[in-house]
């Protein structure tokens, strides 16, 4: 089974979630940005990793959450530093592919993405289902 992502829940718009002060009326697409760009990177990422030893993607998954607690706040209010941003996206998007190897995949902003390594032996599969 290759990559592959679906939607879980309906999505919902700010104003519908009572994110708004009262009185504010910004208009929203149904679909929120972050999850909309998510649906297109992560499967990149995935493509981009499979056939990586699980060691491989297990040190990615920790370098890129590292980066996501330190900068994930430039994820959803851009920095002034140009480029910033987008870095701390992609290390998002990566680490995002990365739990979908894991064992059920990985549900994230009501999608689902889920992948197996590609050209590995059983044994590979065997520490990939572990988790080790």
């Amino acid at each position: 089974m290759g990559a592959g992502f679906k939607r879980i829940a309906p999505r919902n718009t700010a104003k519908q979630l009572g994110f708004l002060p009262k009185g504010k009326e910004v208009t929203m697409p149904d679909e929120t940005l972050l999850a909309g760009m998510l649906e297109v990177a992560v499967p990149l990422w995935i493509e981009e990793l499979n056939g990586k030893p699980w060691e491989y993607i297990q040190e990615r998954a920790k370098e890129c959450s590292q980066v996501v607690a330190e900068k994930g706040d430039i994820i959803l209010f851009k920095s002034k530093k140009k480029g910033e941003s987008a870095e701390a996206f992609n290390r998002m998007a990566e680490g995002v592919a990365c739990l979908a190897f894991a064992p059920g995949g990985v549900d994230v902003f009501g999608l689902h993405f889920e992948a197996k390594l590609q050209g590995k032996s059983e044994n590979d599969d065997s520490m990939q289902d572990k988790g080790e």
